[in-house]
């Protein structure tokens, strides 16, 4: 009894000590996969702010100490619901999928103090009401800046993943890369750059998710792609198909750029596509505003009327034209 009196007096943890003490329940792990989580949660927030408008292009850096540097030619981070990047920094954002159709989500949808939370040490650098500000931290804490930054253009994000949180600090080039080619395929606006050392890729996509479609090795002369907006579901839908000889089936799916496991968009392309479902490659990307999920993972869509959409779209296109 006087165990769970003392236990129930015990203060609760503050933000940054709950993200230190359990770090698995904020990135999934503190394995490889929560390591490239974290970096990918402030890649997509950086990502955000070209998708609404602020910013054009995004470049990540691996650097040789193990730490990143995100920088992109905007002035700022600005989260969903509008805070700024010292409120950012200083505190846990709400856990909640963003209303807006723009966003790319990440996985944990992390905020950046996660990241800072999680970081041995973080710098940034952006501007705010057109003063160049900067800020730096050690474990998640204010602290000194090494020295002053140098005046430019843009923002930058630096930060090193705590080497006594995550059981490894070594960054694949090749996960990274898949990532931000894949939000190029989904997003035709952004303009990434991932380098590392001597090596360097460009990842920029006008054809959105034909061009995805020739990355699977399909030919996108045979494919049909089409995009629109749908006012029935506050979104729009990109749909990518082709169609070989073969039995097999292959379908990726993808909300507000967020991969997905199943859903009422994947139901819907079934419908549409009915028995010329065999041999098909497929992709479908949906972006609401409104995005409802089952269960806790959010990996399989349930916004009913999606279903309906997609599989009209769908059908349509695949009687109005061939594959082209």
């Amino acid at each position: 009894m006087a165990e769970s009196y003392e236990a129930a007096r015990t203060p609760p943890l503050g933000p940054l000590e709950a993200v230190r003490k359990r770090p698995g329940m904020y990135v999934g792990s503190t394995g490889g996969r929560g390591l490239h989580g974290l970096v990918l949660a402030a890649v997509d927030r950086t990502v955000n702010e070209v998708l609404a408008g602020r910013a054009r292009t995004v470049q990540v850096t691996l650097l040789a100490d193990g730490a990143v540097r995100i920088t992109h030619d905007g002035d700022t981070w600005t989260s969903p619901e509008g805070a700024d990047l010292d409120a950012q920094l200083a505190d846990l954002e709400p856990r909640y999928w963003p209303a807006d159709r723009r966003a790319a989500v990440s996985r944990y949808d992390l905020g950046l103090f996660v990241v800072n939370a999680l970081s041995e040490r973080l710098t940034v650098r952006h501007r705010q009401h057109g003063e160049l500000r900067t800020r730096a931290f050690e474990f998640g804490e204010p602290a000194a800046a090494a020295g002053p930054m140098a005046d430019s253009d843009g923002a930058a994000l630096t930060f090193r993943p705590d080497p006594g949180i995550f059981e490894t600090t070594v960054l694949s080039f090749d996960t990274l890369a898949d990532r931000l080619r894949e939000l190029a395929f989904l997003n035709r606006e952004l303009d990434l750059t991932l380098t590392e050392g001597e090596r360097s890729e460009h990842f920029r996509s006008p054809g959105g998710l034909r061009d995805y479609l020739a990355h699977l090795g399909c030919d996108p002369a045979d494919a049909l792609a089409f995009e629109q907006d749908e006012p029935a579901i506050a979104g729009t839908l990109e749909v990518a198909l082709h169609r070989s000889d073969g039995p097999d089936r292959r379908v990726l799916s993808f909300v507000n750029s967020f991969p997905t496991r199943h859903g009422t968009h994947v139901e819907g392309l079934i419908d549409g596509a009915c028995t010329r479902y065999d041999g098909l490659t497929a992709i479908v990307s949906v972006k609401l505003d409104d995005a409802r999920f089952t269960g806790p993972c959010r990996d399989v869509l349930d916004n009913e009327a999606v279903r309906s959409c997609v599989a009209a779209a769908v059908a349509r296109h695949l009687e109005e034209g061939a594959w082209r």
